[in-house]
């Protein structure tokens, strides 16, 4: 038995089902591998297929599906925008309402500190409360 990476030992001889291929790397090009179509290669096949390259198959997709993504995606962004903007104001007339009932809670305390004092005052005067 040989030793396993992280989860533990595997039998010697132990490969995944249907066995393992190797990546084979052709002069020139890119690493391919052997079970093109699955996965991302598979878009190169079907642009292939249409005796396009990737570059005449990216620029069909611009003009089809791709304007379509587009589009949707200007939209998305637009109406994101129009919400941000609609936030933002929400929350700079919050944030007035905030400054207003601010100035309003401390004059409610002033006015109560000041009847606190004419209490105090009439009180050590022996008078009547106002």
């Amino acid at each position: 038995m040989s030793a396993g990476i992280a989860i533990g030992q595997a039998p010697d001889g132990a490969m995944p089902p249907g066995g393992f291929e190797m990546p084979v790397r052709t002069p020139g090009d890119k690493m391919r591998s052997p079970a093109a179509g699955r996965g991302l290669g598979e878009r190169e096949d079907r642009a292939a297929a249409a005796g396009m390259d990737r570059n005449e198959a990216f620029s069909m997709f611009k003009v089809t599906r791709g304007a379509e993504v587009n589009a949707e995606l200007l939209a998305a962004k637009e109406q994101q925008r129009l919400l941000r903007a609609q936030a933002k104001a929400t929350a700079e007339r919050v944030n007035g309402l905030k400054v207003d009932i601010d100035a309003e809670t401390r004059a409610l305390e002033a006015k109560r500190d000041e009847r606190a004092r004419a209490a105090q005052r009439a009180v050590a005067g022996g008078g009547t409360l106002p």
